[in-house]
Parts: structure tokens; C-alpha cells; sequence
């Protein structure tokens, strides 16, 4: 199956940015646009408690829509000396 990318959700996790793309068949209404960004700022806020008590720091955030080119753009390969994200999860 394949599905467009209508659009992306920049999420701030203990500082780290993700593009979250919005997939599906069709695209979104604005008050389905409306309720993915309020789970994502929920998320952020739950994320960012459950961090505070793990005691490990960075802003957690929602940081809005963007288009899914846009995200895309932003988006890098990992090299291949990567080993794993700059924080402990």
C-alpha cells in the first residue's frame, strides 16, 4: 500500500528535533490537522514529566505543522560510524 505524506509534526524530545510525518489516503481536515497537534503537544508535556523524573534534562516540545517536503529537506542519512543518539533513552 502506498499512502502520501501530507504533512509533518516537529517534536522536540530533550532537545533532539523529529519530523513526525502525517500519512494517509487522503488528506487530513483541518480539525483532523487540529487534533494531531494536540496529542502531539500532550505528548510533549507528558514526555517532558516523565523525563524531569528520570532526571534527564532537555526541552520537550511541540513545535507545529510543517509541509512534508520540508521535513523531508531536513531529513539526513545516518553514517555509518553512527552509534546511537547523543542522550541515554
Amino acid at each position: 500500500m502506498r499512502v502520501k505524506a501530507w504533512g509533518a509534526v516537529t517534536l522536540t524530545d530533550r532537545g533532539m528535533q523529529d519530523d513526525k510525518l502525517v500519512c494517509s489516503v487522503r488528506p487530513p481536515s483541518a480539525s483532523t490537522r487540529d487534533f494531531i497537534l494536540r496529542f502531539f503537544h500532550r505528548y510533549a508535556k507528558c514526555k517532558g514529566l516523565l523525563n524531569f523524573f528520570r532526571r534527564q534534562p532537555g526541552r520537550n516540545a511541540c513545535e507545529g505543522w510543517c509541509e512534508a517536503d520540508v521535513a523531508l529537506r531536513r531529513a539526513r542519512p545516518k553514517p555509518g560510524t553512527w552509534r546511537g543518539a547523543p542522550v541515554d533513552f
